[in-house]
């Protein structure tokens, strides 16, 4: 019995030591976990209270990322609506920044600030306004004195409205001296090293490459064909102004078209004068030709025959090659104001050194009298000349002298370019109006070059004071020993070929943009522009643009885009600093 009782003791002691020490346990752990859960609330706490200032962190962040797209996107739709109103030229370093939301401008698109809420979750909180400015760093926006399409010395389209093809510009006759382009040149499609013979080196502008959506494939090209060191076959003669670039724009968005009134009536026979007597001077008349003319040609000795075209428009209708041969002489109406003589460095340099002296800067009534007419010739304008060449009609120098001076920009006479020359254009090239076709002109379909030169071309000459318009044709440039071969407006061409030996003197031999040669001054595809956009969440309505304080947010990009406003401008890159 006692040792019952003894055991049972024993028991009881270690029963009751081992369930103190549970207690005692449990109430340490209660007491790690009561710690730990406190801690975690505190933590809780601290990471949703940080969690709250880094979202309105972001919001800000966000509200001036808007900023700067929405900045962007009235920069692109602002180049087409209204050229003029933002950022419109290249503005000095220090020049302040245009604010594109300011309330008293009726033209923002967003006066006061674009709006968010500054507490996403609280519908009812005050708006935050996001305010943007634009500084113009390099470049400008058309407006009516830049980025015209005389602008361009040359344009090729690849007889495409919206290009497409290859190898559209080339040079021939070997190495030698350089082709010298003053004025931008842009170029539907690739260029390759084989396309020039030449090396073209252009002045007062850019050399353009039309990217046809692959701006890698484009700018690869570039390094080949015009590297930035000037050791390619395109030489860009300034490059700290000008540059060769990749282009968004499509021909139809290069080149300035013109809807071409109705197409002239048949013209009166040509008339020789003087009017009794030999012949010095044959006179033709504005008109529809379904013939080529038949030129009066020098009969040699004394001062030589020529050729009058009264100034006016010239519809030639499927007369095929129409050959200058045989030394003749032709003049295109009267020089315009800047128009340079007729064959600078030639044998023959101005009208009145030919048999048509009589005629030279003689008005209407002047012309009226010397040929004894009842009336002034019907379509006869003030001065210079338009040849339109339609069907397979086609200009070709062999051996004589074709100068063409530029007709009037006045819209009485000429609703499109001030062009000497056009190749009437298929259905769809004008993108609005009537076309040539329905303004009864037969579409251009030769199966040659619109001008080009037959055989040696030596001392002959073509001279255009106004544009070479010829969307759809091929335009082909010849010189050798002697020749004159000038675009003095530029050439649009489906494609262009020049083709000039070492011979041929820089003179004779040049192209530049309508002005005589003095450019745009401006690159004409990219502008670069900085937007700043900034919020200032302790006065969210206030201008922080005007009025920036020590806790707005503010946000620089650079950006580079497009200067055409006919389809939707693409913006190259941009970021933030």
């Amino acid at each position: 019995m006692r040792s019952l009782h003894r055991l049972r003791s024993r028991a009881f002691r270690r029963d009751g030591t081992d369930d103190g020490m549970a207690l005692a346990v449990a109430l340490i752990f209660i007491l790690v976990v009561g710690i730990m859960v406190t801690a975690a609330l505190s933590k809780t706490g601290a990471v949703l209270k940080t969690d709250y200032l880094v979202r309105q962190q972001s919001q800000v962040q966000y509200a001036a990322d808007a900023g700067i797209e929405r900045a962007l996107q009235v920069l692109r739709d602002d180049v087409s609506s209204n050229p003029a109103h933002f950022c419109p030229t290249t503005t000095a370093p220090g020049a302040t920044d245009v604010d594109m939301t300011s309330s008293s401008d009726p033209s923002s698109k967003d006066p006061g600030g674009l709006a968010f809420n500054v507490n996403l979750g609280v519908s009812g909180s005050p708006p935050l306004r996001v305010h943007y400015a634009c500084h113009t760093l390099a470049g400008g926006v058309p407006d009516d004195t830049q980025f015209t399409t005389p602008g361009f010395a040359i344009v090729t389209t690849g007889n495409k409205t919206t290009g497409g093809v290859d190898g559209t510009l080339s040079t021939t006759n070997g190495v030698g001296s350089t082709l010298d382009v003053n004025g931008p040149i842009y170029m539907a499609g690739k260029g390759a090293i084989g396309d020039f013979n030449k090396t073209i080196t252009i002045s007062n502008g850019d050399f353009v490459e039309f990217d046809k959506g692959d701006l890698a494939g484009c700018t690869s090209n570039l390094k080949t064909i015009a590297p930035t060191d000037g050791s390619g076959k395109i030489i860009i003669g300034t490059p700290a102004t000008y540059s060769s670039t990749c282009a968004a724009e499509t021909p139809v968005e290069a080149v300035q078209t013109t809807n071409l009134p109705a197409a002239p009536g048949t013209a009166p026979p040509a008339m020789n004068f003087p009017l009794t007597g030999t012949a010095t001077c044959k006179v033709f008349f504005p008109g529809t030709y379904t013939a080529a003319p038949a030129l009066l040609t020098p009969h040699g000795g004394g001062t030589p025959e020529a050729n009058y075209f009264v100034s006016g428009r010239y519809n030639f209708d499927g007369i095929g090659n129409w050959t200058v041969d045989n030394g003749a002489i032709v003049f295109g109406g009267q020089p315009g104001t800047g128009d340079a003589t007729a064959v600078p460095g030639g044998s023959v340099a101005s009208i009145s050194d030919t048999g048509c002296a009589a005629f030279k800067n003689a008005d209407a009534a002047a012309i009226k009298t010397l040929l004894a007419l009842t009336s002034s010739p019907v379509g006869e304008w003030p001065f210079g000349t338009q040849f339109v060449m339609g069907g397979t009609s086609t200009v070709v120098i062999k051996n004589g002298f074709l100068s063409l001076y530029t007709p009037p920009t006045d819209a009485a006479y000429l609703p499109g370019p001030a062009a000497s020359l056009i190749a009437a254009r298929s259905a769809g090239w004008t993108p609005t109006g009537p076309t040539d076709s329905a303004r009864g002109y037969t579409p251009w379909a030769g199966s040659q070059p619109v001008t080009s030169c037959a055989g040696a071309c030596n001392n002959v000459g073509f001279v255009a004071n106004g544009q070479i318009l010829a969307p759809n044709a091929d335009v082909s440039l010849t010189g050798t020993n002697g020749t004159v071969a000038v675009a003095r407006a530029g050439i649009v061409g489906a494609t262009v070929t020049l083709a000039a030996t070492a011979s041929v003197s820089g003179g004779n031999f040049f192209f530049n943009p309508f002005g005589n040669g003095t450019g745009h001054g401006i690159p004409p595809e990219r502008r670069t522009v900085k937007v700043t956009a900034c919020v200032d969440p302790a006065n969210p309505s206030a201008n922080c643009i005007a009025s920036p304080t020590s806790g707005t947010f503010t946000e620089t990009a650079l950006a580079t885009i497009d200067n055409f406003g006919i389809r939707p401008i693409r913006v190259f890159t941009w970021r933030a600093t």
